[in-house]
C-alpha cells in the first residue's frame, strides 16, 4: 500500500507520537514516584483508622499511644464505610491499622465479625463496655440481657410487678451521678463514671467487675479488634501498581513495629480500661472472741466462727475489723466495769487464717484487763503478723496508722474511740486514753484525730478511719457521730467506718467519701434480732477515688456470720436503704 502524506507530515506525526509518549511516560513516572513516596513514608509515620463512631476507650488507647510513643507521627482517620472500606484501605496501604469496634456480647458477638476476621491481629483484643447503674443501695441489683438490650434502645426495665422495686426511667449519666433523678433513675455509664453514689448492675448474674470488663465476659462489653494488612496482600496492586512493581509493603517499618509492641504492653490494656484493677477493702464490725464465742472455739477450733465467711473475706486485698476483745491470759479486770472480755491466745490463728490484715483496737473493751493484757494482745498480734491501729504503748503508738501497700496504692488505717476518757471506779480512775507514758487508745477528739488523719494523708493515697462511737442497739447515728464523721472527711479521710452500737446503721456520702455509721456485730454472742444483723462492706479503690461500694448482707446465727442471699438479702438491703435515707434529705 502506498504511503500517504509528505515526508514532512510523517515526521511531524512521529514527533507528535514521541512527545505524547514522553508525556505519558513522564506522567506515569510522576504517579509512580508519588505512590512510591507514599509507600516509602517517614519510618515514624503511623496512620490508624477508627470505626464505630466516638468510643472513649479507643480515644484513651490512642492518647496512651501518643503519650508513650512521642516519636511517632500519628494520624487518625475516621471510617464510616464499614467492613468493605476497612478491607480496601488495608489492601491499598492507605492505613496501617484499623481499630474495629464490634457488637455487644449480649447480641452473641464473641469473636471478630466474619467479614473482617482474617484481618484481625491474633491474640490482640480489647473491650469497651457500658454499665447500667442505679443509685447506691437501690433495691435493683441486676437486670437481664433483654433488659440491657432495651436500655441500649432507650427503654428502661419494667419492674412494675416487683413491689420492692421503684419504677424506673432512663436518665442522663450525669443526673444519676449527681443524684438529681431521685430513686427512679437508671443510666448507662462508662466504667470510669462509677463511684460511691451509684450502684453498678449485674447482667444475667455477671457483675461488672474489672476482670469481667477487660476480658469481655460482661454482656455489655464490645470488642475492639486491631485489623492489619492480611498476608495474602503483600503488594498494593489495586491503585499503586507502578510503585508495587518495585516496592513491597514493609511490615517491619519502625512505626508499625512500635505500635505492635505498644499493643502488647500493660499500658494499652490499662488505657482501654481507664484505670487498673481496683484495690478491694473488706470491712466488718465487732469481732469478740471471748465468752460464748470462746466456748465455741474451745469445742470446734479457732477457725469455726469464721468458716462461713472466710472465703469472701480472704478474697479482698485488705480485710479490716474491730477487735472488740483483748487476747491473752494476764491482767486484772478494771474495777467497776462489770463487763470484761478476754479471749484465749488460741483464738488468734482463726483471725489470721480468715484473711484479716488490719484490726482497730480503739474501743471500750481493749483495756478490760488493764495495760498488762493490752501489751500481751499487741505481742500476740505482732507474732501472728496481724496489723493494728488505734491502741498502743503510748499516745504516739496509738495514733500511728497501719500502712498497707497494694500494688501502686498505699492505704493508711487509723482507729479512734469516743469512750477513751471514761473510767468506772473513783478508787481506780483508769481511763482508756493513751498518754505520753501510759498504754491506751487514741481518742475521738476532733483536733487530735484531724491532725492524725492529715499526717496519714501525707503518707497514703487513701485514709480509712475507724471510730468507736454512738449508742448501742439503735439503727440511726447520733448527732455527734454525724459531726465527727464530717470532721474526719474534712480532715482527709476517704472512708469512715463505725462500730460500737452492735447494730447496723446507715451510710452517708460526703463529697464522694463514704461514711458507714455502724457495721454492726460480726462475730458476737448476742442474740437479739437487731444484734444479729450484719454485713461485709466491700470498697473498691482506684487512684482516682472510690470506684464502687458493695454491701454483702450477713446474719449472725449461733454467734457465726452467714452471708444472706435471695429475699433475705433483699430485705436486709432494703432496711439499710431505709435507714440511710435521712442523710440524703429524703424519707422512705
Amino acid at each position: 500500500m502506498a504511503r500517504t502524506g509528505s515526508p514532512m507530515s510523517r515526521r511531524r506525526r512521529y514527533a507528535g507520537t514521541v512527545v505524547l509518549g514522553l508525556l505519558l511516560l513522564g506522567l506515569a513516572v510522576t504517579v509512580g514516584l508519588a505512590e512510591l513516596s507514599r509507600l516509602e513514608r517517614d519510618p515514624r509515620e503511623l496512620i490508624i483508622g477508627v470505626t464505630g463512631g466516638p468510643e472513649p476507650a479507643v480515644t484513651r488507647l490512642l492518647e496512651a499511644l501518643a503519650r508513650t510513643r512521642p516519636d511517632l507521627e500519628l494520624s487518625v482517620r475516621e471510617l464510616h464505610g464499614g467492613a468493605a472500606e476497612a478491607r480496601a484501605l488495608l489492601r491499598e496501604a492507605r492505613v496501617d491499622f484499623i481499630l474495629y469496634a464490634g457488637g455487644y456480647r449480649l447480641d452473641g458477638v464473641t469473636g471478630p465479625r466474619p467479614e473482617v476476621s482474617e484481618w484481625a491481629l491474633p491474640g490482640v483484643r480489647f473491650y469497651a463496655a457500658r454499665v447500667p447503674a442505679t443509685r447506691f443501695l437501690h433495691p435493683l441489683q441486676g437486670i437481664t440481657a433483654g433488659e440491657a438490650r432495651g436500655l441500649l434502645n432507650g427503654i428502661p426495665p419494667d419492674r412494675s410487678g416487683d413491689p420492692d422495686c421503684f419504677p424506673l426511667r432512663l436518665v442522663p449519666s450525669q443526673d444519676l451521678i449527681g443524684h438529681s433523678p431521685g430513686w427512679d433513675g437508671i443510666a448507662l455509664l462508662e466504667p470510669q463514671q462509677l463511684g460511691p453514689t451509684v450502684q453498678a448492675l449485674a447482667i444475667d448474674g455477671v457483675a461488672p467487675s474489672f476482670a469481667n470488663l477487660v476480658t469481655g465476659a460482661y454482656p455489655l462489653s464490645r470488642p475492639i479488634d486491631i485489623l492489619a494488612r492480611a498476608p495474602r496482600y503483600p503488594l498494593a496492586w489495586a491503585r499503586n501498581w507502578p510503585a508495587a512493581i518495585v516496592l513491597r509493603y514493609d511490615p517491619n517499618r519502625p512505626a508499625i513495629l512500635a505500635f505492635r509492641a505498644f499493643l502488647a504492653e500493660p499500658a494499652a490494656q490499662l488505657a482501654v480500661a481507664g484505670e487498673g484493677p481496683p484495690v478491694v477493702v473488706a470491712a466488718v464490725g465487732d469481732i469478740m472472741l471471748a465468752r460464748g464465742v470462746g466456748r465455741l472455739i474451745q469445742r470446734h477450733g479457732a477457725h469455726y466462727p469464721f468458716d462461713l465467711v472466710r472465703d469472701r473475706v480472704a478474697a479482698a486485698d485488705v480485710a479490716f475489723a474491730n477487735l472488740e476483745s483483748p487476747i491473752g491470759t494476764g491482767g486484772r479486770p478494771l474495777p467497776g466495769k462489770e463487763i470484761w472480755f478476754r479471749a484465749e491466745p488460741a483464738a488468734v490463728p482463726g483471725l489470721a487464717a480468715s484473711g484479716f490484715d488490719i484490726l482497730t483496737l480503739a474501743n471500750n473493751h481493749i483495756l478490760d484487763y488493764d495495760s498488762e493484757l493490752l501489751r500481751e494482745t499487741l505481742a500476740l498480734l505482732d507474732a501472728a503478723d496481724l496489723g493494728y491501729t488505734g491502741a498502743g504503748s503510748d499516745i504516739e503508738a496509738a495514733l500511728r496508722p497501719a500502712i498497707v501497700q497494694v500494688g501502686e496504692i498505699t492505704l493508711a488505717f487509723l482507729g479512734f474511740s469516743d469512750f477513751a476518757h471514761i473510767f468506772w471506779s473513783h478508787a481506780y480512775p483508769r481511763t482508756f486514753l493513751a498518754t505520753g507514758d501510759v498504754p491506751g487508745v487514741a481518742p475521738a477528739d476532733g483536733p487530735v484525730f484531724s491532725r492524725a488523719i492529715a499526717r496519714a494523708r501525707q503518707e497514703a493515697d487513701f485514709v480509712i478511719a475507724a471510730f468507736h462511737w454512738g449508742e448501742e442497739y439503735v439503727n440511726y447515728p447520733t448527732d455527734r457521730q454525724r459531726e465527727l464523721g464530717r470532721l474526719a472527711v474534712e480532715a482527709g479521710a476517704d472512708v469512715v467506718l463505725g462500730s460500737h452500737p452492735h447494730s447496723v446503721q446507715g451510710f452517708e456520702i460526703i463529697d464522694r467519701r463514704l461514711v458507714a455509721y455502724s457495721l454492726g456485730n460480726f462475730i458476737m454472742d448476742q442474740r437479739r434480732p437487731i444484734q444479729t444483723e450484719s454485713m461485709i462492706l466491700e470498697i473498691e479503690l482506684l487512684p482516682s477515688g472510690i470506684r464502687q461500694v458493695r454491701v454483702i448482707p450477713v446474719l449472725i446465727e449461733e454467734f457465726r456470720p452467714r452471708i444472706l442471699d435471695g429475699a433475705a438479702a433483699g430485705d436486709a438491703l432494703a432496711k439499710l436503704r431505709r435507714i440511710s435515707l435521712p442523710f440524703a434529705g429524703e424519707q422512705d
